[in-house]
């Protein structure tokens, strides 16, 4: 449970139980700190916001046997965060690589084919990008923090 200590300070939090709370807290700070972009369709921001929450749920799931019990039901709800991104970052993605796909060969069905296809893709983007705003409430709520406090006072 402890990390090496300082051998200058030995005051200087060195115990997982002391390092923990501040690293998961500071992730999730820089998280929150997207509060006012979720309801954007900047995609940029979004995939820069996916990898935050990537790592914030890397860094729980790495300590997660020894954090409570409701570290699991908290998780549940980050990855979905998480999935809904990843599915507009994808959406993201592809669109941009059929926005810059050569059409030099393409004949005129497959142009049209192809056109139909990004505009559904902007649709199902969109429908994405909509969803969001809800579900971002929802991992905010109360109840839903608790459950990583909950997980953090194992530590104590």
């Amino acid at each position: 449970k402890a990390f090496r200590a300082n051998a200058r300070n030995p005051r200087k939090p060195h115990q997982l139980g002391h390092v923990l709370p501040a690293l998961l807290h500071k992730q999730l700070s820089t998280i929150r700190a997207y509060d006012p972009f979720v309801g954007d369709t900047d995609s940029e921001v979004l995939i820069e916001l996916r990898e935050d929450v990537q790592r914030f749920h890397y860094l729980i799931s790495c300590f997660e046997p020894m954090l409570g019990e409701t570290t699991a039901p908290y998780l549940v709800d980050l990855t979905r965060i998480e999935d809904l991104l990843e599915r507009i970052s994808e959406a993201s993605r592809t669109l941009y690589r059929l926005i810059h796909l050569p059409r030099t060969n393409l004949g005129k069905e497959q142009l049209q084919a192809l056109k139909d296809y990004r505009r559904d893709l902007r649709t199902r983007r969109q429908n994405l990008y909509d969803q969001l705003p809800a579900l971002w409430e929802d991992f905010n709520v109360r109840r839903t923090q608790e459950n990583l406090t909950q997980s953090l006072l194992v530590l104590l």
